[in-house]
């Protein structure tokens, strides 16, 4: 009886909205911008592209989803509207607009769905087709644009009370100006933008584009747009840095927005696409992640009374060195829940098939976990057991708080053939000079511990032999020898890049990752070498280990190594790492030739790279001799503390940090740096040129403070060989700054971009690798701070690790004073502050 209860009124409902009139939609301009109006009130799209758990859409505050005819009537039962989704066929998937057979079928089974649902009182608007134009040519296009025109016209004479659209993908800065001409029928334009969102209401502008638009889809950093590991893999944001991206590019590009209509999140559930994580709002069981969070504050003004849980900016870290096949490794997730929530973590190892080509959101097959990989688990680290098989692979962490709602991070590894085994190199005879130079960075990893754990930032720096893997074993060595120091290791080295380029690469590559140590070695001209040394040196705190050359030949014997290198060491206070000497000893001991550790003439092979690794990890040494005065530490205890809602310091060095202690998060206050608001940017690396390993721009400098936005290069009027173009610079905040070309300086329309003729590597990469500039390339970087205008006290949760600020870093190397101003009456609760100079 229950049942069939259940099932009457489950019709009677159905039955009721077949009886429901449609809600008339229209599009209207006011002074204040497009309105969508249904039924003649105002009507705000706040929606997601969704097929399931729309009960949980709608009590996030969202009227509205993207899907299919078929969703219509559950969307109705939910109060949610839809912008149905008609099948125009895609060129790249085979429809052939020049066969009237083709082309007249597609026309009929539109015709019968526009006939079927345009009384359907949940119908928003129609969407013809999506992102039709990828991998097509001007003549395929044409052709799909005046079909589109007609469909259109069709679909108006059968309703015309709901507007038509279509869903443009990621080249939808040409599309608006073609579709403008050939389209002209279509009521508004749907945006498909991910990391075009910070600049999409500048290019909608900026293409003349009058009409209204929806974004059709929006959502994390795509996954062609992100940076790509060595082997060539994208990498995903956690989902944290989605959710605080989501929040970005909807106030950017939506909210507000006088053409802006309102937007659809991508993606209401989950979907294989490079990852089973990368662009799903909710995972498989339907657990909602962080970005859920941000989009029912968006368009609610609430938070969740539950949140999700965190992923925090250290991610998953790995010991670098053991990516070998067969081997054990040890993954540590940076997480905690916002509430307090007990979280379980679950880890596993997948094939990674992020490198598939295909585009547009085509099929994927999904990738099932190596059951048997995770072999220990404890709180947030976990043992994981490689396959002894070499590849691509990706380890995943999933977190939950027990409540419905979950966090998600994943590490893309390269397991390569376990090297050797190979002659083991002798314990040096002298040992005395081993950790000059960097007893600053040795004294933070040995002074770390269980209770209070601190992070050390190494950057490995160069050009191909420093790109090499002999890094990965030396970072892994000092994770294993300090375990309690958290060590972000990292290597920016650009292959091909000899002083020359490099001495351009250093101040966006160094100064922006603020290391402790860079590890360093380049080949070329003596009078650039010591300008690389003094930049980093003048500009960052970071002290810098001196590499000298690895042997390549039995008469190789460049006096450079042992004259030129070792004096700049001393000049600047740098450490010496003396590779050539021991190696040679290694070299006759075993009775090998230098191209025996070769591959070529000068990069290593794996005998190389393992040789190249056991001569620096031993470097690494705490001295007692070691000069350690050169962080000075201030409590914020006795003289120095809080007095009428100010605190200041004075301080010798070119860097200021502050260390919270435990209390009150969210209080906040001023920066002042000799009495002035701090100023101190960089623009960091641009993405990289098409076919090359190195960046697309050297060097990006400025006139005129940034600020901090995101910025994009649009490249155009290329020659075929790539020696001139034309480019425009936009910013998510600046907008359109001018243009220019490649053989004339370029100082944008605002002054925060300047880039000099010499600094462009398109030239040089297009000539190496002979290829042309692919269809929609764009060159990303950002403006970024290099101190904090305001200091606001973090949630500190673990007490052992260090919260620190960076105040203000890269000032010119003397006497300073930092002084922090509450901007409540309650001031937050500093541990102490650190002072940092150069060793010269």
């Amino acid at each position: 009886m229950g049942c069939n209860r259940v099932m009457r009124c489950v019709l009677a409902l159905l039955l009721l909205a077949s009886l429901l009139p449609a809600a008339k939609v229209t599009l209207v301009k006011q002074p204040a911008g497009w309105r969508l109006l249904r039924d003649g009130k105002p009507y705000f799209i706040r929606g997601a592209v969704a097929y399931q758990f729309l009960d949980r859409l709608a009590a996030a505050g969202a009227n509205s989803i993207r899907s299919n005819p078929d969703r219509l009537d559950e969307a109705h039962r939910h109060g949610l509207t839809v912008l149905v989704n008609l099948p125009m066929g895609s060129p790249r998937h085979g429809f052939d607009y020049t066969d009237p057979g083709a082309v007249a079928g597609q026309r009929e089974r539109i015709r019968q769905i526009v006939l079927k649902h345009k009384d359907h009182p949940a119908l928003l608007a129609w969407c013809l087709g999506n992102e039709l134009s990828i991998r097509t040519t001007a003549g395929e296009r044409l052709r799909v644009w005046k079909e589109m025109d007609s469909l259109i016209r069709l679909i108006k004479q059968i309703d015309p009370n709901h507007p038509v659209s279509t869903a443009s993908g990621d080249a939808y800065r040409r599309e608006l100006t073609e579709i403008q001409e050939h389209v002209p029928a279509l009521d508004f334009i749907g945006l498909n933008a991910y990391h075009d969102m910070l600049t999409l209401p500048e290019d909608v502008a900026r293409q003349g584009w009058t009409k209204p638009y929806a974004v059709t889809e929006f959502g994390p950093v795509g996954h062609w747009q992100v940076p790509k590991t060595e082997w060539g893999v994208p990498i995903e944001q956690t989902s944290s840095e989605k959710a605080a991206f989501y929040a970005k590019a909807y106030r950017h590009a939506v909210a507000d927005r006088p053409l802006c209509l309102g937007s659809y999140t991508f993606l209401w559930w989950q979907k294989m696409e490079k990852t089973h994580t990368w662009y799903g709002l909710l995972l498989t069981d339907g657990s909602r992640t962080e970005a859920v969070d941000a989009m029912q504050e968006l368009w609610t003004g609430k938070l969740p009374a539950n949140r999700a849980p965190r992923i925090g900016p250290m991610k998953i870290t790995v010991p670098m060195g053991s990516f070998t096949a067969g081997a054990n490794i040890r993954a540590v997730l940076d997480t905690w829940d916002p509430d307090a929530d007990p979280i379980h973590i679950a880890w596993d190892l997948r094939p990674d098939l992020a490198g598939d080509p295909r585009v547009g959101g085509d099929f994927e097959e999904s990738v099932a976990p190596l059951g048997w990989a995770v072999t220990d688990q404890r709180g947030a680290e976990a043992t994981i057991a490689l396959p002894n098989q070499t590849g691509k692979f990706r380890l995943f962490a999933t977190v939950r708080d027990g409540k419905g709602s979950a966090a998600t991070a994943n590490l893309p590894i390269l397991i390569q053939p376990a090297p050797g085994p190979f002659p083991a190199v002798k314990p040096a005879l002298d040992s005395s000079s081993f950790g000059a130079g960097i007893q600053r960075t040795m004294h933070l990893l040995a002074t770390s511990t269980p209770h209070h754990r601190k992070r050390v930032r190494i950057l490995f720096y160069g050009q191909s032999i420093t790109k090499q893997a002999w890094w990965w074993p030396v970072a892994d060595d000092l994770r294993r020898r300090f375990p309690h120091a958290t060590i972000d290791a990292q290597n920016l080295s650009l292959g091909g890049y000899s002083t020359q380029y490099l001495i351009r690469t250093t101040p966006q590559d160094v100064y922006a990752f603020q290391p402790d140590l860079v590890v360093f070695h380049v080949y070329g001209d003596e009078a650039r070498y010591e300008q690389i040394i003094a930049d980093i040196r003048s500009h960052t705190s970071a002290e810098i280990l001196i590499q000298n050359d690895h042997p390549t030949s039995r008469t190789d014997d460049d006096p450079r190594n042992y004259d030129f290198q070792p004096r700049i060491a001393a000049k600047y206070g740098c450490g010496f790492l003396d590779l050539r000497t021991p190696w040679r000893e290694y070299l006759k001991e075993h009775n090998l030739t230098p191209k025996d550790l070769l591959r070529d003439a000068v990069h290593l092979n794996d005998h190389g790279v393992f040789v190249m690794a056991e001569l620096t990890r031993r470097y690494f040494q705490m001295r007692d001799n070691g000069d350690t005065n050169l962080v000075s530490a201030f409590p914020a205890d006795g003289e120095l503390r809080w007095q009428a809602n100010r605190m200041k310091l004075t301080f010798e060095g070119n860097r200021i940090d502050a260390v919270a202690a435990p209390g009150l998060a969210g209080l906040r206050a001023r920066v002042l740096i000799d009495g002035q608001p701090p100023a101190v940017w960089v623009h960091t690396r641009p993405s990289r040129a098409w076919g090359a390993d190195w960046t697309a721009i050297n060097r990006i400098t400025f006139e005129k403070p940034p600020v901090e936005e995101e910025w994009r290069a649009e490249l155009f009027d290329v020659a075929p060989d790539a020696s001139r173009f034309r480019f425009r610079v936009i910013g998510s905040r600046t907008g359109p700054d001018g243009e220019g070309d490649n053989k004339t300086r370029f100082v944008s329309t605002s002054g925060r971009v300047v880039i000099e003729p010499e600094d462009w590597a398109i030239e040089r990469g297009a000539r190496l690798t002979r290829t042309a500039m692919p269809e929609g390339f764009l060159i990303h970087w950002r403006s970024i701070p290099q101190f904090a205008a305001v200091y606001e006290s973090p949630r500190i949760d673990d007490l052992a690790q260090e919260h620190v600020v960076t105040l203000a870093q890269g000032l010119p190397n003397g006497k300073h004073t930092v002084e922090l101003v509450a901007e409540g009456l309650t001031a937050p609760a500093i541990a102490e502050f650190r002072a940092y100079r150069p060793a010269r």
